[in-house]
């Protein structure tokens, strides 16, 4: 056998490395598009309470947090639909989804087709769009998955300081419905690069899509989890929803509300590249470092409802940023304590639907509290308690979490030592059977 490939093959995997980093470069722009839209409906929420007076503050509030509760609900759809018609077809499916939903608020004034077309169809097509084009780049990689995903998922928090920064722009220039016209447009651009998905055939053949496995919420710690996802994003959802208005309510300009978002997107941006380099050369302890960051998060929000002023606010913005990206880098391991690499499939499935329940709560309470004190910092104090309470029910979560992690530990060792020992008693067997040999031929 020849010890290198031959020179005819080069151009091939030179195509093959090229193909890899265009899909990651595509993947962080596509994620970019999805986030601008998820995660500036804070801004959005200051447009419509102008626009629709007449509609409550719960009934606005929950328009505004319906995108990020629909892309967690479509994700099952996404999946059901990657697994059936592959992952290119369910990525068109949701850009269109996507796109029509944002461009046909251009064409009515009505609250409620506003509701159904910015909410509900832009929502769920990019839930579907997000898990046709996640489980693409997990499949394309397989030595460099975990670098390709953390790229991708940057690209979330990007598009969300980007559209933080030019949805008031847009909005200034064109109104706010000529802004939706132009980033459903925009959206656009997420069926026609999602052409570039093309089918891979395995080696092996791919396992059967099984039922979720219902008896991990039999499980109390994994129940206690999911209990922690829901309030996680119910606190969080507080700072997408209302921080352009709090900052507003102040006194400062619709332009300069946008900058707490800007500041959150970078800081998260520049803590999902730091956490992933402590867990890749540190090997710490997840759930120390998971507990620990969302407490400060959550004694931040406190501080923010405490001290509302604009400059505190902005820092306040950076911390909130920065710890919270704990959930995106630590939350898979976290969940892979807790349920084992057999379950890890359901165990995030459960995650997602935990966090589609925090956000779908988070809209209509947000509103409710505002209604009854006519202040945005009580909806963000609220939020704060929300989150200090979740991370006390990580406490009893926390200890099993290391004591699995243990227990795996000590296993894996055990057998590392039988397969040493293994490997002495077969050197020693063909060492007297040698010894044999040299006796009987003598």
């Amino acid at each position: 056998m020849e010890p290198f490939a031959p020179l005819s093959a080069s151009p091939w995997l030179l195509l093959a490395a090229a193909s890899c980093i265009f899909l990651i470069v595509f993947a962080f722009f596509f994620q970019a598009i999805l986030g601008g839209h998820v995660y500036t409906t804070g801004i959005f929420y200051t447009v419509f309470r102008e626009q629709f007076p007449e509609a409550s503050e719960v009934a606005v509030s929950w328009l505004c947090s319906m995108p990020i509760t629909l892309w967690f609900v479509g994700s099952p759809l996404g999946s059901a639909l990657s697994n059936r018609y592959g992952c290119r077809t369910a990525s068109i499916t949701g850009g269109f989804l996507a796109s029509t939903g944002l461009t046909l608020c251009y064409f009515t004034n009505n609250f409620y087709l506003i509701f159904l077309f910015y909410g509900v169809v832009a929502g769920f097509g990019n839930g579907i769009h997000y898990v046709g084009f996640v489980a693409s780049v997990s499949r394309y990689f397989k030595k460099f998955r975990t670098v390709a995903n953390i790229i991708t998922t940057i690209g979330v928090t990007f598009g969300m300081a980007l559209y933080a920064t030019l949805v008031p722009m847009l909005n200034d220039a064109f109104s706010w419905q000529g802004t939706l016209l132009i980033l459903g447009g925009i959206s656009f651009n997420l069926c026609s690069l999602a052409c570039i998905l093309f089918p891979i055939k395995h080696s092996t053949p791919m396992p059967k899509k099984k039922i979720m496995n219902f008896s991990l919420l039999k499980d109390k710690h994994f129940l206690l989890f999911d209990i922690q996802c829901i309030l996680c994003n119910l606190s969080n959802g507080v700072i997408f929803l209302h921080l352009p208005a709090l900052i507003i309510s102040n006194g400062k300009s619709f332009s300069v509300s946008s900058l707490s978002l800007t500041i959150y997107g970078v800081s998260n941006c520049v803590a999902k590249v730091i956490y992933s380099v402590i867990g890749y050369m540190f090997a710490p302890d997840c759930s120390a470092i998971y507990v620990s960051s969302l407490t400060v998060y959550g004694c931040a929000l406190i501080l923010l409802a405490t001290y509302p002023t604009h400059m505190w606010v902005i820092c306040f913005s950076a911390i909130l940023g920065f710890t919270y990206s704990v959930t995106g880098g630590y939350l898979v391991e976290v969940i892979l304590s807790l349920v084992g690499p057999e379950n890890i499939a359901d165990g995030l499935a459960f995650g997602q639907v935990g966090k589609a329940v925090g956000s779908l709560l988070c809209g209509p309470l947000a509103g409710l509290l505002y209604e009854s004190s006519e202040s945005y910092q009580t909806s963000f104090f609220a939020g704060g308690v929300i989150m200090l309470l979740g991370c006390v029910l990580m406490l009893p979560v926390a200890r099993q979490m290391r004591k699995n992690n243990r227990l795996s530990s000590e296993s894996e060792t055990a057998i590392d030592f039988e397969e040493e020992n293994d490997g002495e008693i077969g050197a020693d067997l063909c060492v007297n059977s040698n010894k044999k040999m040299e006796n009987i031929l003598s």
